[in-house]
Order: C-alpha cells, then structure tokens, then sequence
C-alpha cells in the first residue's frame, strides 16, 4: 500500500542503517551548493512543519545534524515526488497553496546530497517564504471529537458522529471555513469532514450505536450506504500543514448546513512509528448566517459504477481503467457556474485519476490530475483561477486501477491475495469519486 505506512516504515529503516552517521562525512568545500545556504530554506518552507518535534514525520529536520542523518531518504523522496505530499501534476493546473518542489529546487537537494551534503555557514541562511494559504479569520465554533485511542497497526480509520450546535429551523448557518485540530499530532494523519442532512442523521446515529466505543470503524467513506455518500454534504479534507477549507476569509461564500444535521468526520490514524496513544481532535469552524454565494461541494461518478456491479477490477489485473462523462450542469439545475477547487477519491488498488471540464467547443481543461494516486495523501485543491463550466460543457471522470499482486495491501502483516474489486464501502472495495466545489457566477 502506498501509503504514510511505508512511507514511514522506509524511514525507520534508514534511520536504523545510518544511527552511527553523523555529519563528519566527505564535506567538499570547493562546492557551492550548501545546507544553511540552499537546502535549509527548502526544508523549512516545505518540510518542517512536519518533521519536528510532536508531529506525524517519522524523523525530524530541525537542524543540520538530523537531515545529515536521513539525507539519501530526503533525495528519494524528493526526487520521486513522494514529499512533499503535493500529488496534483503541475502540467494540470495552477492551485492555492502549491506545497510542491520546482525541478530546480530538486535539483539542488539531490545534488547536495551527491556531493556529501556540505554544512556551509550559517550566516549564509535566507528564509524562504512558504506557499501562501488561505486561513481563518476567526473562531466561531469548536466542535470536539471523543476521545479515541486506536489500535489498528499501521493504520486505524475511525469516523465520529458530531452534533451540529443548530437546531431550531431559523438557525440556517453557513460555515466559511474549516480545519481539524489535532489532539495527538504524532499519530493524526488526516481528516475528511461530511455533512450529514437531517434525513440522514438516523442511519449514521445507527452505525454508531452499533458499534462499541467512540465512533466506528471505517475506510472508504463514512459508512451508510452508497446512495447516502451521494447525498451527503462534504466540507472538504485536512491535512498535516493544510488550511483545512477556507471557502472565503471575508464571509462571502459558504456552505450551507441545514438546522438538525450532523458532521460525519473520519479521522486516519497512523501508529506505525510511534505507540499507540489517545488522541481528542476537535473541528474548528468560521461561521455566519448570510453569504453573497451559497458554495456547493458536489462528488460526481457513474451512477452505474454505484448501483450495479458494473465497475469490476479483475483480480491480478494491473491496468483498469474506468470513464465517465456528462454535462456538469446537470447537477447544478441547469445554470453554469464557477468551478473552485477539485479533489478525487480512490481506495488502495487506485493508480492514477484525473478530473476535468470538456467545452462544448471540444477544448478540454484539466482540473486534477494525479499521476501516482496515495490513498494516504487525501486533500482538496484550490484552483488559482475559478473555471467557467456552461450549458453544454460536460464534466469528465477517470479513474486507472491496479488489482496486481504487486499492489495489495498488507492486513496483519499479510499481503492479500488480488480478488475481484467493485465499487463499495469495505477496505477491499473500490470507489472513483470527483469532488469538485463551485458556486453560482455572480451576476
């Protein structure tokens, strides 16, 4: 599984071959490329936030002596684009936030790392300035999870039913923005927030009676039936060094949360390289009760692929591809709008996936396309620049799998062996969900 797990699971083992390195290696001093100079900026701008003390990195790059230690695994996975978890292909599209290393920054990193990763002076350091994101101007509410202490190694999926603090039918609110605050940032990987609408809170209030403890086990989605995940609401994801979902700072867009509804938010939990631990996260929302435009976060898939077992991945299969396309407007009562961010959603055996605008004119612009699917890396992009999507535009889904021995999961330290995949809810099932947020142009 190509996940935070192995991810991780490499760097333990780096750490272990090189836990007698210290930086006393081959310095080249006639070499310009330096740490302080040019690799120090890079990690801190791009890196640090989570690999430092208390949070979910799997070994800290604080200083010079602790990316010494681990510079062969930050050349790997900078160089295969693995870190940082930045995984829209920019030949797609340009998006807020871009956490991403140019070609020359890489550059620079690998070639550090091949002539013997040279300290250099500190006074030569420069800070570099961060991608910028969008934030919360404020906190209007504080929605705390329970209390949880997972227990699935390497990696627990758990969802937890929250009360939505308005219930009275005058009390229609809209949230503007929101991010997860993670109780235990050791072991809170990443978080994907539902809106369950009054007609819906009985089946997930079900689900979660059902079963022992806080919350209830899930992976795919929240759980309920396929019909449900269609008709929920979705806020949107959060990861370590994300914003959350920041739909407009000064209160002119939002989405609406009917009174009596509930916030579904599946929490993964990643206990690979530390013990397990209790976490208490909490979900901190901007709110208001008018906006300018009401914003709608839309998941988009072949219906078929939902109600029937039409989206069959062959076991030992490892290149399925599966495509869908139709007029985007129908989802949105006909009336074009602003297209303005994008997401895709995959399990384990995902490869590839790729959403976007078809004109009605031919031209074809891309919204998202990730090359090298992560399920561990699940995150909403924000598009630069909104795009118009009119009557007679069609929206276009496609989504690559591999179902080969090669890509299976490991349950307990077993790999599974490669069976028929459909779409469904379960770890070995398989979804190709678009999501995709928009709002109504403003006249």
């Amino acid at each position: 599984m190509r996940s935070i797990a192995w991810f991780a699971l490499f760097g333990l083992l780096f750490l272990a071959s090189q836990a007698c390195t210290t930086p006393q290696g081959p310095q080249v001093t006639d070499f310009s490329i330096t740490y302080h100079k040019d690799v120090r900026p890079i990690l801190e701008s791009r890196c640090v936030k989570c690999h430092k003390e208390g949070e979910i990195g799997p070994y800290k790059l604080e200083d010079y002596e602790q990316s010494y230690k681990v510079r062969e695994l930050i050349k790997a996975q900078v160089v295969s684009r693995k870190m940082p978890p930045w995984h829209a292909s920019q030949d797609c599209n340009e998006y807020i936030g871009d956490e991403s290393l140019s070609d020359a920054q890489i550059d620079v990193i690998k070639k550090w790392v091949e002539h013997g990763a040279p300290e250099g002076k500190a006074a030569d350091y420069k800070k570099m300035d961060g991608p910028i994101k969008p934030t919360l101007k404020r906190i209007d509410q504080t929605l705390k999870l329970p209390s949880f202490s997972p227990t699935g190694r390497p990696d627990d999926y758990r969802c937890f039913v929250v009360d939505w603090p308005f219930k009275e039918a005058d009390q229609v609110r809209y949230v503007t923005g929101f991010q997860i605050k993670p109780g235990n940032t050791k072991i809170v990987h990443h978080a994907i927030a539902f809106i369950a609408p009054p007609e819906l809170v009985d089946t997930f209030s079900k689900q979660d009676e059902e079963e022992q403890g806080p919350g209830y086990r899930c992976v795919g989605g929240p759980g309920g039936t396929t019909d449900s995940l269609i008709k929920m609401g979705w806020l949107g994801a959060w990861a370590p060094g994300a914003a959350g979902a920041v739909f407009s700072e000064d209160d002119t867009r939002g989405v609406k949360v009917q009174p009596g509804s509930k916030i579904i938010v599946q929490l993964h939990y990643n206990i690979l390289s530390t013990e397990p631990a209790t976490d208490q996260s909490s979900l901190e929302i901007q709110l208001t009760d008018k906006v300018q435009q009401e914003v709608k976060v839309q998941p988009w898939a072949n219906p078929d692929w939902i109600n029937t077992r039409e989206m069959k991945i062959p076991a030992g299969e490892n290149d399925v591809t599966f495509s869908f396309a139709l007029p985007g407007t129908v989802v949105t009562g006909g009336k074009p709008v602003q297209l303005l961010s994008a997401a895709l959603h995959m399990h384990l055996l995902g490869r590839r996936g790729k959403l976007s605008v078809v004109h009605k004119d031919g031209s074809e612009t891309c919204m998202l396309d990730i090359k090298n699917w992560d399920f561990g890396w699940q995150r909403v992009y924000d598009l630069k620049k909104p795009i118009m999507m009119d009557k007679g535009d069609e929206m276009k889904l496609q989504c690559i799998f591999d179902n080969s021995t090669g890509n299976q999961p490991f349950i307990d330290g077993i790999r599974v062996t490669p069976q028929d995949s459909y779409w469904g809810q379960k770890t070995l099932d398989e979804m190709c969900l678009g999501i995709f947020s928009y709002v109504l142009p403003t006249p």
